[in-house]
């Protein structure tokens, strides 16, 4: 019984090994804004690919612009393949030494889901690492700014009214 019972912790054992592949690690965060501006960053230990998703706390529609940048060189090294926020393409410059990407003022609808694909050059404990800013400035809604229209209209009428 104790030989069936090792036997097959063995087996259980080697199937793990047997069934972990190489992954990158890819960074998911929920990340809140605050003041309308918030930062976020990933830390990459592998020179594997990877999609990073970055899923920012805003409800209704914003009006958005961020950047990314990363700098360094041989395992230090990041490059950017693609990103893009709520599936607006970021502008990225080409691979090198220094990379950034950036997005215009944009008018996006919450929550914002920044996904940023790439491939590190970390490895020997040596590790690479890209940050960014996010920016968001709150539209108002239609009936919000209507609504707003028709109280200083009659704001207008009172003091007119007071003045004849």
């Amino acid at each position: 019984m104790v030989r069936g019972v090792v036997a097959g912790l063995a087996a259980l054992i080697a199937t793990q090994f047997a069934a972990t592949s190489a992954q990158a690690n890819d960074v998911t965060n929920d990340i809140t804004i605050t003041g309308g501006t918030t930062y976020f960053g990933a830390l990459h230990t592998d020179d594997l690919d990877f999609t990073d998703v970055f899923t920012f706390s805003v409800a209704g529609s914003v009006l958005s612009n961020m950047s990314l940048i990363t700098i360094g060189s041989g395992a230090n090294n990041i490059d950017f393949l693609s990103a893009d926020l709520n599936g607006v393409a970021l502008t990225l410059t080409p691979n090198g030494f220094l990379e950034t990407g950036f997005l215009n003022d944009t008018n996006l609808t919450g929550p914002l889901v920044l996904t940023v694909r790439g491939k590190s050059g970390a490895t020997g404990g040596v590790f690479a690492s890209y940050s960014g800013t996010l920016n968001v400035a709150i539209i108002p809604e239609p009936s919000t700014a209507l609504l707003m229209g028709l109280g200083i209209g009659g704001l207008a009428l009172a003091a007119r009214r007071v003045h004849a």
